[in-house]
């Protein structure tokens, strides 16, 4: 009997990301503060940027510039904290 294509669907969804969207995200986490285009994770996927792009944003649920957005604000966010913890209390 035949797959569905919404039974195949349905199974690629719970499928691991591809190692090189992984490898993009990874690119990012470890170089946020850093000029980074979509482009170049495009580079770093081995993929073109479009094709990268919606591969991407249908993977994880957001466009690259996005996450690598969110990862900017995330990092900004734990350094206030930080510096908020560390401001002396006055009496």
């Amino acid at each position: 009997m035949p797959i569905s294509p919404e039974a195949i669907l349905i199974s690629c969804r719970r499928c691991p990301p591809p190692v090189y969207l992984l490898r993009a995200k990874d690119f990012v986490d470890a170089r946020y503060a850093e000029t980074i285009t979509v482009e170049d994770l495009a580079v770093v996927a081995g993929l073109s940027r479009a094709h990268f792009s919606r591969m991407f944003t249908k993977t994880f649920g957001e466009s690259p510039h996005a996450y690598l957005q969110s990862r900017r604000l995330e990092r900004a966010r734990r350094c206030c904290d930080t510096l908020i913890a560390r401001w002396p209390r006055s009496a």
